[in-house]
């Protein structure tokens, strides 16, 4: 189900999901994952992270893109964890769904290693590389209660500021539907 995505300004997005444990209920996480899914898709993200609909846990999904076949899939991160981040970073445009309309310049490390858990609450770990090491570290930064603009300097902060408040105060159109925080 395509439900609404919380709006820059909300305090869900800057506080610390919480850790899933293996007894959360299965049909839950099926549900919340699902939504998280729709919702992604109806907004045309690459990655979201569940906060952004509204649930406080420690689990975010990201499209990732089989080079060799050209398909794409989808894949669930539950409690994840970068264990080493490269040296060598790499420039990157990110855009967010809460924070529609502003698009920052960051470097992240081009290459992470990352362990995590499936829907199964099987443990993996992984070498992810260049945009999807990118997509996962956004995604990530959220279940922190980071956004993008956390990572920026002040004085480029002050840019955004006025589309910021717009944001938080419900004063934009975008093609979704968002929960707005509306504080004045």
């Amino acid at each position: 189900m395509i439900v609404p995505i919380v709006a820059y300004g909300n305090e869900i997005l800057s506080k610390e999901a919480e850790k899933l444990s293996k007894d959360f209920p299965k049909d839950k996480l099926e549900e919340i994952l699902q939504n998280m899914k729709d919702t992604m898709e109806n907004s045309g993200g690459v990655g979201i992270a569940a906060p952004q609909i509204n649930q406080s846990i420690f689990v975010f999904i990201m499209k990732h893109f089989d080079i060799k076949s050209g398909e794409q899939f989808i894949k669930a991160y539950i409690n994840p964890e970068i264990i080493e981040k490269s040296n060598y970073c790499m420039s990157s445009q990110e855009g967010c769904l809460s924070i529609p309309g502003i698009t920052v310049h960051l470097y992240r490390p081009s290459k992470i290693t990352v362990k995590y858990l499936d829907e199964n609450f099987d443990e993996h770990e992984k070498e992810l590389n260049g945009n999807t090491a990118c997509i996962f570290q956004h995604e990530h930064d959220h279940l922190k209660g980071i956004l993008t603009i956390d990572n920026l300097k002040k004085s480029k902060r002050k840019e955004h500021k006025q589309k910021l408040e717009d944001i938080k105060n419900g004063e934009i159109e975008v093609g979704y539907e968002m929960i707005f925080s509306k504080f004045k």
